[in-house]
């Protein structure tokens, strides 16, 4: 009987503990975090049983942060700024919102290789992760001008 090869590669465990939830990254590393997690389950765990529960707790970790996508999302959409400030901003909304909706994609790209183990469905999930960044990306060069704008030309 051969002895297990010895790596310094962490165990999948480990790997799956970094996950935290509540650890103070943002969405978009948490997202890209996930994906490479799945890539390494997939390619590591050769026990269907265990490959199971760990794609359940991916899939947990994915649904919270479906739930807090969604729930910023709702809190843009509710827009209770004054009218004149509401128009100056409503570009940067759209592109967080579209931003959003390409996570909320990269997600069920994920829900969809958890089911399939399809590599395609990372690199979808990927590309929609991409295409989010460039909306935040964009949103934060609008809320750029806007804040360099004389404080006495926006006014409620």
């Amino acid at each position: 009987m051969s002895e297990p090869e010895l790596t310094n590669e962490p165990d999948l465990e480990t790997e799956l503990g970094q996950l935290d939830p509540e650890a103070p990254v943002g969405i978009v590393q948490h997202l890209q975090m996930i994906g490479s997690k799945l890539v390494s389950i997939s390619n590591k765990e050769p026990d269907r049983g265990k490959r199971s529960e760990y794609y359940r707790f991916v899939g947990e970790l994915l649904e919270e942060i479906s739930d807090e996508i969604q729930e910023m999302t709702r809190n843009l959409e509710k827009n209770d700024l004054p009218e004149k400030v509401a128009a100056l901003t409503a570009e940067i909304d759209e592109n967080f919102v579209g931003a959003s909706g390409k996570f909320l994609d990269a997600i069920e790209f994920y829900y969809d290789f958890i089911e399939t183990e399809n590599p395609e469905d990372i690199e979808q999930a990927t590309q929609s992760i991409t295409e989010g960044v460039v909306l935040l990306e964009e949103a934060d060069a609008k809320a750029r001008e806007l804040s360099s704008l004389p404080s006495g030309s926006i006014e409620a």
